[in-house]
């Protein structure tokens, strides 16, 4: 009951106090997507593009193609769309955990009979929260798809595993983001955080490497998204599998709930 309580706590708390910026990042979003339809032909002539071409357009990053011109020619477009949708999230999430704690750890911290207990109430509250942010950008995209091309792509007859697997893959990612974010903010400014993750995003833009969170959600760095021959050689055959998500993702929350769980024991009732 207790766990119920502060999740739901949490998730209003987090909704509250970032319904106004939501608000305005959800609308750059939405501006984003309509410019990007409006540029990009959704049909050739006879049928509509394929929903699942058109996703990889926009949710593209950076391919193994394009890593080889950069380092071959020093041919390069900085993807500024899919750097928006990475630090999303995050201007989102803000300090919350933090600050929560600052202002209410005397009332929080008696309701608990272990302090660490509070830490895993908001890696729960972020993971739900993150997902409900995804949702609604999955939603605004779709939405504005389908009304750009006048209701006439079976939207439901096209939606493949690939795109349901990317979806799920960037949801993933912006958590292990978020957390690693969220905890930074306990030692360190808010500011400074968000640069240092902004810098290791943009990172994975010219390093691929399962260490750089950011190349999991290029989606055509995914074998199972893009396995031609092409991305294979320039790649070095190094195209990332489910086994590396799968690792990775395991290491970093086992890390978060350690790191945080001693943390919070460390903390006094009034969060100082």
């Amino acid at each position: 009951m207790i766990l119920y309580y502060l999740l739901k706590r949490d998730l209003h708390v987090r909704f509250r106090d970032s319904i106004k910026i939501m608000a305005f990042l959800f609308l750059i979003y939405a501006i984003i997507a309509i410019a990007f339809f409006y540029n990009q032909p959704l049909s050739n002539g006879k049928e509509s593009v394929l929903v699942d071409v058109t996703f990889y357009r926009f949710f593209h990053g950076v391919d193994f193609v394009d890593l080889s011109y950069f380092y071959k020619e020093g041919r390069f477009s900085i993807p500024f769309y899919w750097i928006f949708f990475q630090i999303t999230p995050l201007l989102l999430v803000g300090n919350f955990a933090f600050s929560d704690i600052q202002q209410n750890g005397v009332y929080l911290f008696p309701r608990v009979k272990k302090k660490h207990f509070l830490w895993l109430t908001k890696m729960l509250s972020l993971f739900f929260y993150i997902v409900c942010i995804w949702v609604v950008m999955y939603f605004i995209w779709f939405t504005v798809y389908y009304l750009l091309t006048f209701g006439e792509s079976s939207l439901y007859s096209q939606f493949s595993y690939k795109i349901l697997g990317t979806m799920l893959i960037q949801i993933i990612i912006s958590f292990l983001l978020a957390l690693i974010f969220e905890f930074l903010t306990f030692y360190i400014p808010i500011t400074i955080v968000f640069v240092l993750m902004l810098l290791y995003l943009f990172l994975s833009i010219f390093f691929h490497s399962i260490y750089f969170l950011g190349s999991f959600v290029m989606p055509n760095r995914w074998y199972f998204v893009d396995h031609s021959s092409i991305q294979l050689t320039l790649g070095n055959n190094q195209s990332i599998q489910w086994n590396d998500l799968l690792l990775i993702g395991v290491v970093i929350v086992v890390v978060m709930i350690l790191l945080g769980s001693f943390c919070f024991k460390k903390l006094d009732v009034i969060g100082e």
